[in-house]
């Protein structure tokens, strides 16, 4: 590349012949060089001239254009990025280099107490846009705003904090642009704008950290969310100013997702289009005028255009805004690894992201070529032939038609983009009303007009605002239709007001429903006829951002993200119940919807819960003093007792555990830790408790310790545990906690000594029978005292889902001395290598009609609806109430008889009464372990 052809590279590269001759890495090494050994002087007390510094500064800024000039246009590199990355961080240095000079200045003044230390303390500056987001442009503003923290900033008696914090502000700020000598080119190391700071016509240049939160929080303007998204603390107190924004976290980062942002942003882009003296009238021309030379795209804004940078980064903000208050991982600074993470977390298509990428890479690239000409602040395609070639051959354009060509296709590939995500006027997915929530043919559709008055914005506090009422009037013909395909329209239009009435003003929630169809009709269903699924949705209304979201991915590492970023530990504890209620609400919903599978949702259900367990114990030993990121092993381990230890998690199921502690060394209180998991769990906020927890099956019980050591856990099963408490482990597993260990290894492989240890069957097979008649008498005659709710009594019926569950864990101890491979298969699977498959079906069938009884309540009311009937059919995969009834009689009679041939009465002993269960007798009388 030839410098003579830009007027300003060329000036650089003739005032000093060492600039233009030393390699790009070289530049950049010793221009960061002489910023550090500035700092070392003044941090070392040595005074400074302000002239000095000046000098310096400018002749680094010098090297680093040379320097990332080549880096971004030699043809064998094109790296933009990397450029925009290194500018970044050197403005960084030069700023706080800045700052701190005018520390040092403030102090030798008087200005600050005499015991200020060297260094910034108290004031900070936060770099915004794309200094923020490590993506400067060649000839970029820097675009800064600045805060104090009152109590560790040390002013001198009788002055004011604000107007010293100002009064080092403006001193920093004519280091970096020395406003005497900005006519000649180069004679500045920044243009330092501060308009982005809160209410800019009538704040000084910095204000206190409280008032600046309170700004936010309270009084800002929509793009201020946008911005702050991007600001990143780089000079003066830089820990105080990463406080600061993780104080704004919740802020800029909503929880729940919010699409009127995206109208927002797309009526801000439209405001700089009015505003704009060279837009005005662009959206509407459009590409009308353009031609295929360059000449007929003077003008057009690189940066502001239709389908230019801001457009991308813009939609790229707006879908950050969406979701990252749910994902922290889209929460980058950078828009090209914003756009990376958008994909991964599946919120944006490989295809449109290339049409983003390659888009962004070329018109940065051309920016940057056209403000490299005379390092100016210039956008627009220019009209002069001369940096027609200067753009030509910085980019690397084949030819001047070559350039045209990819220019239009870019911006008409965004622009179209931008339209289709931001502008919409429609449903934003393709499922149509009719696509989702249509029953079987045997519901006829009622068509009836309900009272307007019960669906009506009066009374609705959400629709209060007229964005909020003209949103609800779009919506309504939508919830109409659907109270009209129930078969009491005017039940369900009140159930569906009374959800609506609930909700806050500001949350958004009828742009989302508006845009998302299928939502609207995934959350009727759950409203109008699945009472334990609609408990959640009207507890926590953030539900609805939950059915938007889609796969959550990996829930562990989902959790861990939320609890690292939560702050404290109030904080976390609500995070862990919304993260639980929203997994169990999504789960629920699907299942309503026909949109996956019992296993599916059993394994999601699972791993839920796996999840916050793990996450909980992993901050309990946190706040303990331990660092579960870096210990080789977890020092606490979990036995899933019950369904978790099946694999086989049910709505309403609580959590059976075992905790084992596997260094008694190290972890001395066990009981501390475990009062406060267990209290972290099952504690009710205000969304609820994260599960129950039950401990009964821990050694000794009620009595034992809530943690038994691995030690005292092999000595109790090996002396003094009884044959129920096998029958109940061969149900559980041991959950692999991350790190895992050692003692982890060693605890499965006791938990499997357990069950493969030859045993005196007799007393094995009297145990079982005596405990299976202790459930008939206490439980399951009972269940029988009410006949008519027989049908929906799935768990305590004869032959019903106790006695399988029963007879596969009798089974699975009788055999697994013999064949230890029943222990490696999941709970259920275990039927087919005991060569009983039929009772395998039996047990997945009852585990059908147990999920749909607990979704839709049906053993808590007298008649179900008809829509809960074919709800209750689709989920039991029956054809009709007469078939489900057929089919559990059979399944039902299959497992009673089979549990009578395995548990005959011959088995019990003849004085039952007085019975006594003796701990298990081994066969062998060596140790056990």
């Amino acid at each position: 590349m030839r410098y003579e052809d830009s007027p300003y590279l060329n000036q650089l590269a003739a005032r000093n012949q060492s600039l233009a001759s030393v390699e790009h890495d070289q530049s950049i090494k010793l221009a960061s060089q002489e910023i550090e050994r500035l700092r070392k002087q003044l941090t070392q007390g040595q005074a400074l001239d302000k002239a000095e510094v000046v000098a310096s500064l400018r002749e680094a800024k010098g090297r680093m254009d040379l320097a990332l000039f080549d880096l971004e246009s030699l043809g064998q590199s094109h790296d933009f990025i990397t450029a925009g990355k290194l500018r970044s961080e050197f403005a960084g240095l030069t700023i706080d280099l800045a700052l701190l000079e005018a520390w040092h200045w403030a102090r030798n003044k008087g200005l600050l107490s005499p015991d200020a230390p060297d260094h910034v303390s108290g004031l900070f500056v936060l770099g915004m846009g794309k200094l923020g987001g490590y993506d400067l442009n060649f000839s970029s503003d820097v675009d800064l705003i600045a805060f104090f923290d009152p109590q560790l900033m040390p002013i001198a008696r009788h002055e004011g904090r604000v107007e010293v914090a100002g009064r080092m502000l403006k001193r920093m700020g004519n280091t970096l642009t020395d406003p005497l000598a900005e006519g000649a080119n180069g004679a500045f190391v920044w243009r330092v704008d501060w308009r982005l700071r809160p209410d800019p016509s009538v704040n000084p240049l910095a204000i206190g950290f409280e008032a600046g939160l309170d700004y936010y929080f309270y009084h800002s303007a929509p793009w201020e969310r946008l911005a702050l998204a991007k600001a990143r603390s780089m000079a003066g107190d830089i820990p105080v100013g990463e406080r600061f924004l993780k104080e704004l976290e919740p802020y800029i980062w909503k929880r729940n997702l919010d699409f009127v942002t995206l109208r927002e942003i797309s009526a801000l882009k439209q405001t700089i289009h009015a505003r704009h003296p060279s837009l005005g009238d662009e959206r509407k021309r459009k590409w009308q005028h353009k031609g295929n030379r360059l000449r007929d795209w003077t003008g057009y804004n690189l940066k502001l255009g239709v389908g230019g940078i801001r457009e991308i980064e813009f939609l790229v903000q707006a879908m950050q805004m969406v979701w990252g208050g749910r994902e922290p991982r889209v929460r980058e600074r950078h828009t090209l690894s914003a756009i990376a993470a958008l994909v991964e977390e599946k919120h944006l298509s490989g295809s449109d992201a290339d049409v983003l990428v390659h888009a962004y890479e070329f018109l940065r690239r051309s920016e940057n070529a056209v403000q490299s000409y005379r390092n100016g602040q210039d956008h627009q395609i220019p009209k002069e032939e001369a940096q027609h070639k200067w753009l030509l051959s910085t980019v690397g354009a084949l030819s001047e038609a070559d350039y045209v060509a990819n220019l239009s296709a870019h911006t008409r590939s965004v622009s179209k983009l931008f339209d289709s995500l931001l502008n919409f006027e429609g449903p934003a997915d393709s499922q149509s009303l009719e696509a989702g929530f249509a029953f079987p043919e045997e519901i006829d559709t009622v068509e009836n007009d309900i009272p307007a008055a019960v669906l009506s914005s009066r009374s609705l506090a959400i629709a209060r605002s007229s964005r909020g009422k003209h949103a609800f009037e779009r919506l309504k013909p939508r919830l109409l239709k659907i109270a009209n395909r129930t078969s009491d329209p005017l039940a369900a239009a009140k159930v569906l007001h009374a959800f609506l009435a609930q909700l806050s003003p500001s949350s958004g929630y009828l742009e989302t429903l508006e845009r998302y169809p299928h939502v609207l009709e995934t959350l009727a269903r759950a409203l109008l006829h699945a009472p334990n699924v609609a408990l959640l949705a009207k507890q926590s209304p953030h539900m609805i951002d939950r059915l938007v979201a889609g796969e959550p991915g990996d829930l562990r590492q989902l959790f861990r993200d939320q609890a690292k970023s939560a702050g404290n530990k109030e904080v976390w504890l609500e995070r862990l119940r919304r993260l639980v209620n929203e997994e169990l609400f999504a789960t629920y919903c699907r299942v309503l919807m026909g949109e996956i599978e019992l296993d599916t949702a059993q394994n999601n259900l699972t791993r839920l819960a796996h999840a916050a367990i793990e996450t909980q114990l992993r901050e309990v030993l946190r706040d303990l003093g331990h660092d579960p990121d870096n210990d080789t092993e977890l020092p606490l381990a979990v036995i899933a007792m019950g369904k978790l230890g099946m694999g086989r998690m049910a709505p309403l199921s609580d959590l059976d555990l075992i905790l084992v502690n596997l260094q008694p060394q190290v972890l001395e209180d066990p009981r501390r830790a475990m009062s406060r998991f267990i209290t972290g769990m099952t504690a009710q906020m205000k969304e609820g408790i994260a599960y129950e927890i039950d401990l009964r099956l821990r050694p000794n019980g009620r009595s034992g310790p809530p943690a038994v050591s691995l030690s005292a856990f092999e000595k109790h099963h090996e002396s003094n545990a009884k044959t129920w408490e096998h029958l109940a482990l061969s149900a559980g597993r041991i959950l692999r906690l991350k790190p895992f260990g050692a003692g982890q290894q060693e605890l499965q492989q006791a938990f499997a000594r357990v069950l493969t240890r030859e045993r005196h069957m007799d007393q094995f097979w009297a145990d079982s029978a005596r405990m299976w008649q202790r459930l008939i008498k206490h439980k399951l005659e009972k269940s029988q005292d009410d006949p008519a709710k027989e049908r929906f009594d799935i768990k305590l019926r004869r032959g019903g889902l106790m006695a399988a569950e029963y007879l596969l864990s009798v089974e699975t101890v009788a055999h697994a001395p013999r064949n230890p491979e029943l222990l490696r298969h999941s709970h259920d699977d275990r039927w087919a290598l005991l060569g009983r498959p039929n009772l395998g079906e039996a047990i997945a069938f009852w585990r059908r009609a147990q999920w749909a009884v607990r979704l839709l309540n049906l053993d808590k009311i007298d008649q179900p609806s008809r829509e809960q009937i074919v709800l209750f059919l689709r989920i039991t995969q029956c054809e009709s109430l007469e078939v489900f009834d057929q089919m559990a009689q059979g399944w039902a009679d299959q497992v009673a008889q089979a549990v009578d041939q395995a548990l005959p009465r011959s088995l019990l002993p003849a004085d039952l009464d007085n019975y006594a269960e003796h701990p298990v007798r081994w066969t062998d009388t060596g140790m056990f372990f």
